[in-house]
C-alpha cells in the first residue's frame, strides 16, 4: 500500500485513519510489516502515530521498532540526523514525534503482528500531538509493506 496523495492536519489532536495506509488481515495470522512514513512536523505542534486494529479479539499482539531520519530544510533526506525513537508493543500505542525544530522526517517501523482470533484491518492513524494552526503533513510516497508469514 502506497500513499498517492499528501495530506495535512491542523488544529486537531484527534486521530484520523489514513485511507491509503491500511490492509486487511485474517484470523490467527502472523505478519511481517515495514511502514515508512514521510512527514513534516512543526516545532509547536509535532505529530503522533498509532496502528488501529479493527475487530480486536483473542491473542493479538504486535512488536514494532521505530527509527527516524530527519532534516530541517527540504524533504530530500540527505545528510540527516538519525535516531531510535521507540517501539509499539500493542495496538493503540503511540509514537509521539516531538522534535525541537521544524523537521522533514522519514519514520520507519519494522516488526511483526499477530492478528488473534478475528479478521479485520490494520490502519495507520495520525494527528497533531499539540493542536495548532501549523499543520502536520504526511507525504505521498509513504507506504506499508505487509507480508503474511502464516
Amino acid at each position: 500500500m502506497i500513499k498517492t496523495t499528501t495530506e495535512s492536519i491542523a488544529n486537531s489532536t484527534v486521530y484520523r485513519n489514513d485511507p491509503q495506509l491500511t490492509f486487511a488481515v485474517g484470523a490467527n495470522e502472523t505478519w511481517h510489516v515495514q511502514i515508512s512514513i514521510l512527514f513534516y512536523e512543526d516545532l509547536d505542534t509535532d505529530i503522533k502515530f498509532r496502528l488501529l486494529r479493527s475487530n480486536p479479539a483473542g491473542d493479538q499482539w504486535l512488536s514494532l521498532f521505530a527509527e527516524a531520519a530527519s532534516k530541517s530544510t527540504t524533504p530530500n533526506y540527505d545528510s540527516v540526523g538519525y535516531q531510535f525513537c521507540g517501539y509499539m508493543a500493542s495496538f493503540n500505542d503511540e509514537i509521539n514525534y516531538d522534535y525541537s525544530a521544524n523537521r522533514y522526517t522519514a519514520l520507519n517501523l519494522y516488526g511483526a503482528i499477530n492478528t488473534g482470533s478475528t479478521a479485520g484491518t490494520i490502519t495507520l492513524q495520525w494527528a497533531q500531538r499539540v493542536s495548532g494552526s501549523d499543520a502536520a503533513t504526511v507525504y505521498r510516497g509513504s507506504y506499508i509493506k505487509a507480508r503474511r508469514l502464516q
